[in-house]
């Protein structure tokens, strides 16, 4: 019984993914409304579980209690779960964004470790109800963070971003060096395209 709802879920999660990846360009949602709508619907759900949680618990109502939490686990997928690892790739300046994007990554695994352990804890000490309005708590923390803080990624514009953070990082000399040996390097590497391709061209061309 148990694998079938493992199952059950993961099908209702599939079809949350694929929905966030054909939507999250489009001009009416993006990241940043997806996230924040995601961490609010998916809280929504689990104040309503840990409200009614006397009710879901009779055995007529199981399929009320699957229902609710396959809704809230397509949205986990419509929502955070989906943006969480897009967000960083595009937030962050060039010259820190795989480092920020690290960190981002190790902190949503340690996230997901400290809750996995900390449900079990407790589910054997608060019981089913507290823990679905702490969860939820969470979630809504989540979306106002969001709200807060996370800047919308379409609306940026990275260069300018990139010139703003490196001024800020190195002075406006710094910056100023910077920005010239990178246009050095870029056209150095335009510069071995161009004669890999001419060679591509002409295999007898002597490199």
């Amino acid at each position: 019984e148990i694998t079938g709802y493992t199952w059950l879920y993961t099908a209702v999660a599939l079809p949350g993914y694929f929905l966030a990846a054909f939507t999250v360009d489009r001009a009416w949602l993006g990241r940043k409304r997806l996230q924040t709508g995601g961490f609010v619907i998916v809280g929504a759900l689990f104040f309503l579980i840990g409200g009614i949680m006397p009710i879901l618990k009779e055995p007529q109502n199981t399929g009320i209690f699957v229902f609710l939490y396959c809704l809230a686990t397509f949205f986990y997928q419509f929502g955070a779960n989906s943006t969480t690892f897009l967000i960083p790739a595009e937030v962050f300046a060039t010259p820190v964004r795989a480092r920020c994007h690290g960190m981002s990554a190790m902190s949503g695994k340690l996230g997901a470790l400290v809750g996995e352990q900390g449900i079990a804890q407790m589910l054997d000490t608060i019981g089913l109800s507290p823990m679905f309005y702490i969860m939820g708590g969470i979630a809504l923390a989540g979306a106002a963070t969001t709200a807060v803080l996370i800047p919308d990624s379409r609306m940026l514009d990275l260069e300018a971003e990139d010139r703003s953070f490196v001024k800020a990082w190195l002075g406006e000399e710094g910056a100023e060096k910077f920005f010239q040996t990178s246009q050095r390097n870029a056209d150095a590497v335009d510069a071995l395209e161009l004669q890999l391709s001419q060679q591509d061209l002409d295999p007898h061309q002597q490199p």
